[in-house]
């Protein structure tokens, strides 16, 4: 009769030292994730972040406006708007309306920068014309806004 012998499986072992250090990292990670949210001290939200970007004048959004602002991001740049606007004609130089309606699709923008919104005549030509109707003529009541609560 053959005897039997005790070998040990390296491969074997290894995979089950393996198991139980990542068992024991994960447990002290958690153990330790639990402490910290004991003893971690209470942040007041809103009115810190608030605090902490004022300089940056960020501003909370209106719900109304909150609402609105993703009709503002259908605008492809296509510079139609700008050929009927009649105050961007008469001042090539001034903020285009395609330019404005842009920058806030795109990201909530410095409203200091913008100090030609008062120039829109609301006519609306520019709106009728758009390809993808963003209403423009809210865009710009929104910035009028934005840059009155930057004021105050």
């Amino acid at each position: 009769m053959k005897e039997k012998t005790n070998r040990v499986n390296a491969p074997q072992v290894m995979r089950t030292i393996k198991k139980l250090m990542s068992l024991a990292f994960l447990g002290y990670h958690f153990n330790a994730h639990i402490i910290t949210r004991i003893f971690r001290r209470k942040r007041n939200g809103l009115k810190a972040f608030l605090q902490f970007y004022q300089r940056d004048q960020i501003r909370p959004l209106p719900r109304e406006w909150g609402q609105k602002l993703p009709s503002f991001s259908a605008c492809t740049q296509c510079r139609v708007c700008d050929t009927y606007c009649a105050k961007y004609a008469e001042n090539p130089h001034g903020m285009a309306p395609s330019f404005l309606v842009g920058c806030l699709s795109r990201s909530l923008t410095d409203f200091d920068l913008f100090a030609g919104v008062p120039n829109c005549g609301d006519c609306t030509t520019c709106e009728k014309h758009c390809p993808q109707s963003v209403p423009i003529s809210e865009v710009m009541r929104f910035m009028k806004d934005m840059k009155q609560q930057t004021t105050d």
